[in-house]
């Protein structure tokens, strides 16, 4: 038996999720009250309480609802595996792509400077 499958590990991460949920429902409060004696105006403080907020309610709920199965292994699709961390693409010839575009471009201004022209005037 793994030792993350233990009863008294999944009671301690989830009581540890529970506690966090507490601090961040604690720091709301106090980022709320920080935020109306402001005028709605954040300093320095309240933007870290407010990052704090995010952090343990973020990493507390996940601990909560999943407990010691936060360690499970998943199986993967068969699209998204790959034996290379990055794929690797072909490389981009830069000069033959703008020797294209500025062929392109010059038969494209001989045309529109053959026709007449339609504005106005």
């Amino acid at each position: 038996m793994a030792r993350h499958r233990d009863g008294r590990i999944d009671i301690g991460l989830r009581t540890g999720g529970l506690m966090l949920v507490g601090a961040a429902a604690g720091t709301a409060l106090l980022l709320r009250v920080l935020t109306i004696a402001h005028a709605g105006r954040p300093g320095p403080l309240e933007l870290l309480l407010a990052a704090i907020l995010f952090l343990c309610g973020s990493v507390g709920a996940a601990l909560l609802f999943t407990g010691a199965h936060i360690f499970d292994r998943i199986e993967l699709a068969s699209r998204w595996r790959s034996t290379q961390f990055f794929p690797v693409r072909r490389p981009v010839e830069p000069r033959r792509i703008a020797v294209e575009e500025m062929q392109e471009s010059a038969e494209l201004r001989r045309v529109y400077a053959a026709e007449p022209s339609t504005a106005p005037g």
